[in-house]
């Protein structure tokens, strides 16, 4: 099982967790976070996701995540990638 954390839980993100949920039976998301704390605590618990994240930066540290997916604004892209790939 591959433990997967996203970051942005807009829109876009919340496809991107539903797609993970329900159509690849070897990833969990475990772990979210949105610059809305709100958004991600609403996405959590729509999605059983056990972990939410005040910053990007935050989930990208946390030792239960495997693998990444960034779906916040296209500014933060780049950052949370090359803090990724740390």
């Amino acid at each position: 099982m591959l433990k997967i954390g996203v970051i942005g839980c807009g829109a876009i993100g919340k496809e991107h967790i539903r797609r993970l949920t329900h159509l690849i039976p070897d990833a969990e998301v475990v772990a979210c976070s949105d610059y809305f704390i709100e958004t991600a605590e609403e996405t959590a618990q729509l999605y059983g996701i056990k972990t939410v994240y005040k910053t990007g930066e935050e989930l990208i540290s946390a030792p239960e995540v495997e693998a990444i997916v960034i779906t916040s604004v296209d500014a933060t892209h780049a950052p949370y990638v090359l803090a990724a790939v740390r």
